[in-house]
């Protein structure tokens, strides 16, 4: 079966697209640690959904976790990643903050 442009272009709207919108790198007695906010549209629901994404390298060790819909707010989301890189979160810790984060929102 042949879409049509029309068809086509509604499907592309409704296609789940994700960016990056914030990045930093902090680097504190050997442990590099890379913080990534990211922004995604909810194609079910036509909103934004924040998440977080944090890599750690600490000597040859690498780390990674992510935190899908910390927020629905973009302010709320920037001071989450603030709090993280401030604090100098790692990897690690990335799943106890935002439970934290959350239960206080």
């Amino acid at each position: 079966m042949k879409l049509r442009r029309s068809q086509k272009k509604e499907r592309e709207k409704m296609k789940t697209q994700t960016a990056v919108i914030m990045t930093e790198n902090k680097e504190e007695k050997g442990v590099l640690t890379r913080y990534r906010l990211l922004c995604t549209f909810d194609a079910f629901e036509e909103t934004e959904v924040f998440s977080v994404f944090l890599t750690t390298r600490c000597e040859d060790v690498l780390s990674e976790d992510f935190v899908y819909d910390i927020a629905r707010d973009r302010d709320e989301a920037i001071c989450f990643f603030r709090l993280l890189c401030e604090n100098r979160a790692t990897a690690c810790h990335l799943i106890e903050i935002a439970e934290n984060f959350l239960a206080g929102a």
